[in-house]
């Protein structure tokens, strides 16, 4: 309907000037005129006249106003009987990782196959554990931790710093790890979704995750370790995705973690409360 106005918008505007304007000052003019004969004379007055045409013109008006009504109501309830059993087909980007090694590549069996050993692997996985790292050389998106990093979770807010050659001592540590469950609890599936995650008012980055069904979820843990107070700040955690339609949406949460300016500790924090926006 909005399209049909739009491409003949001209063509009902000069229909609706001629009607309403034309039409009547011709019937106006007419009557100005004498009639050449008596039979050609009117009997009715400019005013019966445009009355007349008035009702007429209103009748016209109010019938093409219910077809469209009808039509534009019929229009939708066909459109939504459609979206309700629209087929969507969505790919998943597989991530891949493998492990080979390079002498067994060289040096080979006599029957000319390659030595493999055991330690070499090849593995296709849906990337549905994302990862956060923040550290001094910027932020990255893993699929896992490094074994030290699992042992900093383990130890939590307590670590061991060496000094010299001997001396070793437990101190507290300022460690971030906020892990979160991403579930879809809307009523259609998440095209293409992102996870982005960057310093507030950077530009934005993130990692592609897999296509969300209804009540599917993903997992994301944001951590950092490293004790460089230029990382304390405000970041924003982003969620961009698509509906079947082509609409793209974002969902944003302010991440926040530094020295509190009252009592001196450590603190990190997250406002849940992510407004749903529908990109441009």
């Amino acid at each position: 309907m909005k399209e049909f106005f739009h491409r003949h918008k001209w063509k009902l505007l000069g229909a609706s000037a001629f009607f309403l304007i034309v039409v009547p000052a011709l019937i106006n003019l007419a009557f100005k005129l004498h009639a050449p004969c008596g039979f050609l004379a009117a009997e009715w007055s400019a005013g019966d006249v445009l009355s007349f045409y008035g009702a007429m013109l209103a009748s016209v008006a109010t019938i093409m106003g219910v077809y469209l009504s009808i039509d534009y109501a019929q229009r939708n309830y066909r459109e939504d009987e459609a979206n309700r059993v629209r087929p969507y087909l969505a790919l998943t980007h597989y991530k891949s990782k493998s492990r080979s090694n390079l002498l067994s590549l060289v040096f080979q069996t006599s029957n000319n196959e390659p030595d493999r050993t055991s330690d070499e692997f090849y593995e296709e996985y849906k990337l549905d554990k994302v990862f956060i790292i923040i550290g001094t050389d910027g932020i990255s998106f893993k699929d896992s931790l490094t074994d030290a990093q699992k042992q900093s979770l383990q130890a939590g807010s307590i670590g061991m710093v060496q000094e010299g050659n001997s001396k070793r001592f437990l101190c507290p540590r300022n460690l971030v790890s906020m892990p979160f469950e991403i579930e879809n609890v809307g009523s259609g599936a998440a095209l293409n979704t992102m996870v982005g995650f960057y310093k507030a008012g950077a530009k934005r980055r993130g990692v592609n995750i897999f296509t969300m069904k209804t009540g599917q979820s993903a997992y994301c843990h944001i951590f950092c370790d490293e004790q460089n107070s230029a990382l304390y700040g405000e970041y924003i955690l982003e969620f961009i995705y698509g509906d079947i339609l082509g609409n793209r949406y974002s969902q944003k949460y302010n991440v926040e973690f530094g020295i509190d300016a009252e009592n001196g500790k450590f603190f990190n924090s997250i406002n849940l409360v992510g407004e749903q926006k529908r990109e441009p």
